[in-house]
């Protein structure tokens, strides 16, 4: 039996066991590194040298590609495929390439940020980014049957009396996937939740938006030109920031992913402890927050607790 085969068969029978983007992820580097090694090479013959010859040939998804192919290793032993579990001989090299830190944006950067695409139409769409936290599919994936408005004493209003709020409530549910043209469910249970918006700009910017369109409960908070029941491509916003980055002279390209870290980031120098951010950001535990996102600050931990921030969730 080939080994991809036996990659392509396990696969199909954790469809059940795996999310949907974690099977897309897991198919995508099949088809990009394990095919074109492997080959037609059969089981009986896959050898420790070479499945270590595979990962040191790794230069990108390393980390992944790794987990992966134990995985499978793994199950090759239990069902008696072959005669040691080779998984626990493989270890992973020194870096294969160098990998640029996470950096968040300053103070300063963001304005300037915010400042270059006002005249941009999607500028309220990457203003509730940088002040929510929201993965990009979560945002594509909004309708406005998904916001609720309330006061400051925690009422709920129409979107009418946008001018009472002092925080907007994104329910998420779903996230949309731009291959298929569909909604599905998020990633983890973890990420169904309630997002919390307090910036008043962005609110102010969602209620215009809404009253100037007029759209329906069930269309999409970023509505596509082009399809009716679409939202805006994931590729029209990554461009937006790629030209940002060029206009701006930014020492990093942004990517939607960005407004994530950078919301996230600040937050941390601003106070905001790391359960409520778990619970914001929609991960199953809070060690990503201080050893992933904590990092991007660097050492301009004291500029940014001294200036009080108004952008970032508290």
């Amino acid at each position: 039996m080939k080994y991809l085969d036996y990659i392509d068969t396990w696969l199909k029978y954790k469809e059940s066991e795996y999310s949907f983007s974690t099977l897309k992820t897991y198919k995508g580097l099949i088809n990009k590194h394990f095919r074109p090694f492997f080959k037609d090479r059969q089981i009986e013959d896959l050898t420790r040298l070479e499945l270590q010859n595979f990962i040191n040939t790794l230069t990108t998804s390393q980390k992944v590609c790794i987990v992966l192919l134990k995985k499978t290793l793994k199950e090759l032993y239990y069902d008696e495929l072959t005669p040691k579990d080779f998984s626990s001989q493989l270890r992973r090299p020194p870096k294969a390439h160098v990998t640029k830190p996470k950096q968040a944006l300053t103070r300063e950067q963001v304005e300037q940020l915010f400042e270059y695409l006002k005249p941009n139409r999607w500028y309220y769409l990457i203003r509730l980014l940088f002040t929510s936290g929201l993965r990009i599919g979560e945002a594509l994936a909004l309708q406005w049957s998904d916001v609720l408005w309330y006061t400051k004493d925690h009422s709920l209003v129409h979107q009418r009396e946008y001018d009472q709020c002092t925080y907007v409530v994104l329910k998420i549910t779903k996230t949309f996937d731009e291959h298929q043209c569909t909604n599905h469910e998020p990633k983890t249970a973890f990420s169904i939740r309630d997002v919390i918006v307090t910036d008043p700009t962005t609110i102010e910017l969602l209620a215009h938006q809404w009253s100037a369109v007029g759209y329906l409960e069930n269309s999409y908070i970023a509505q596509s030109r082009r399809c009716s029941n679409q939202p805006v491509s994931r590729v029209a916003i990554k461009n937006i920031f790629r030209k940002a980055t060029e206009a701006l002279e930014l020492p990093f390209v942004l990517t939607p992913h960005h407004a994530r870290l950078n919301y996230t980031s600040h937050s941390l120098a601003n106070g905001v402890s790391e359960k409520n951010l778990q619970a914001q950001l929609g991960h199953s535990n809070s060690n990503l927050i201080r050893t992933v996102y904590g990092k991007a600050i660097g050492n301009r931990l004291e500029e940014l607790i001294d200036k009080p921030n108004v952008y970032y969730f508290r």
